[in-house]
């Protein structure tokens, strides 16, 4: 039980005390907040503070004063001082959120991250002490994860750049998917796929298909055919999940950045998805390519859930969506990656020895099962598996069993999938026109901060996070070297196009 006390400090503003420690001067509140503000150090130009437990909030006041181009956020350790969060853009409670980290980064996302100046008000941070703890390890979470996503963006901008120069001029026959008035069966590659095969192929006719890349090869393997394939991945490794696609015309969806075998992109029917900020999308509007708007997701799973959702008003059921650590394979086999690294074991170097770190807490994961299991899908998703038990929980998705399911369905009484064509042909593409259109495009927007957030997103970050300071000629040089030289390389491929 907290004792809080109200007083009048000596130039009669209002002070607080809580359980006897003041959290405000006795004499001058207002100065005291001024001069805290004046004593902040930062470097840069920060478009948001976040200031945690101000009490009464006469900081408030004075960080506008100073920082007047930046949002105003406040994070609230209890209920005491909400009189108070008006003087705030934004208010946050962090003892009322399962994961506080996770909260923050879906707010500022990875960019807001790097420009955001975080901040304490001392004395809230001393009477609050586990509040104060719990806040700023979620804050610390947030910015490693925000850090992590940069780097990441970082490392694969420039290939994604050029696996959409090698998408737009390769892909030929292009499709979109109409509306799907049935079940939606996705299949991802965890262990618990393997349970529900023989369920699958039992069921087949009951769902539309869908299977992440690397979940087509168990699924080929097993005679089941997915009416789409979905690839997210930009990665080298990610397009030897989709060599099987090769042999079989499946259509394949996937966004312009992802890794895809030329073979694949030139054969099978591709259903073109968009982000909506990826770099070259525009290249597909001005030729008249029907796209599917997709949302961006760490893992391919996720991306899949937001697209069924808008296919379908039925159900859609996961299988195989482990998200968890395995004492054993990570994937259900025949996976190809598993399969090629199978050919480097030896005495000195054994399977034993690869699979282990398999078994190791992954922060990749964490992140995915944490996204899951914060989502809202107004139960319309649940994780089916037959005679196995996921080892966790993903929130508002329910564990069902194939029984259930059944029931499910025979209650929502779908179309049958056999003989539905799902798909409509929308045009082939002119691969002269778009390379000239891809030229075109870098030439008009090259010097665009949009495409420069894209291409070289780590030094677009630091020069929007240092302009109009000491240090803007020094990172401006530097996103000009890297924008000179990504450019001359997209330049180079589209060449030898």
């Amino acid at each position: 039980m907290m004792n809080v006390e109200y007083f009048n400090a000596k130039n009669n503003e209002e002070s607080v005390s809580v359980n006897g420690k003041k959290l405000h001067s006795a004499y001058n509140p207002s100065r005291e907040a001024e001069n805290f503000v004046q004593g902040i150090e930062c470097s840069f130009n920060p478009k948001f503070i976040l200031i945690t437990e101000p009490c009464l909030s006469y900081c408030a006041e004075h960080l506008r004063k100073r920082f007047s181009d930046s949002k105003i956020i406040c994070v609230r350790y209890s209920h005491l001082f909400d009189n108070k969060n008006s003087l705030f853009d934004y208010v946050f409670y962090c003892s009322e959120s399962k994961d506080f980290g996770n909260l923050l980064y879906n707010y500022f996302g990875e960019e807001g991250l790097s420009y955001c100046l975080f901040i304490s008000w001392k004395a809230g941070e001393d009477v609050f002490t586990e509040e104060y703890t719990k806040c700023w390890q979620g804050i610390k979470n947030a910015v490693i994860k925000g850090r992590n996503v940069i780097t990441t963006r970082k490392y694969f901008s420039l290939r994604w750049a050029k696996n959409s120069i090698k998408f737009l001029s390769n892909v030929n026959r292009v499709c979109t998917i109409n509306k799907i008035d049935s079940p939606i069966l996705i299949c991802a590659s965890g262990p618990g796929l393997q349970s529900s095969l023989v369920k699958i192929k039992e069921n087949r006719k009951l769902f539309f298909l869908i299977c992440v890349s690397s979940a087509l090869n168990p699924l080929l393997e097993n005679q089941i055919i997915p009416d789409l394939c979905i690839s997210t991945d930009g990665g080298f490794y990610a397009k030897e999940h989709l060599k099987p696609l090769l042999k079989n015309k499946i259509p394949l969806a996937l966004p312009l950045e992802a890794n895809v075998p030329v073979k694949v992109l030139r054969e099978n029917t591709i259903v073109p998805l968009i982000y909506g900020d990826g770099l070259f999308e525009e290249i597909l509007n001005l030729n008249n390519i029907q796209t599917i708007k997709a949302e961006r997701n760490g893992t391919v799973s996720g991306t899949s859930s937001i697209l069924a959702q808008n296919l379908t008003h039925h159900k859609i059921f996961f299988c195989g969506l482990d998200l968890q650590e395995s004492k054993g394979f990570n994937h259900t086999q025949p996976n190809i990656l598993e399969i090629n690294d199978s050919l480097s074991d030896y005495r000195f170097k054994t399977k034993e020895t690869r699979l282990a770190p398999a078994s190791f807490k992954s922060q990749a994961l964490e992140i995915y099962r944490q996204w899951f299991s914060n989502k809202n899908f107004d139960s319309q998703i649940y994780r089916l598996s037959f005679n196995y038990e996921y080892k966790n929980n993903l929130g508002d998705i329910k564990d069902i069993n194939w029984d259930e399911a059944l029931n499910i369905i025979s209650q929502d009484k779908p179309d049958i999938i056999e003989d539905k064509d799902f798909f409509t042909d929308t045009n082939t593409v002119n691969t002269e026109k778009i390379l000239q259109d891809i030229k075109v495009y870098i030439d008009k927007n090259h010097n665009s901060m949009q495409f420069l957030k894209n291409l070289i997103p780590l030094e677009y970050i630091e020069y929007e996070k240092y302009k109009n300071t000491v240090k803007e000629t020094e990172v401006l040089e530097k996103m000009n070297e890297h924008k000179i030289k990504a450019i001359s390389s997209l330049l180079n491929m589209i060449k030898t196009t």
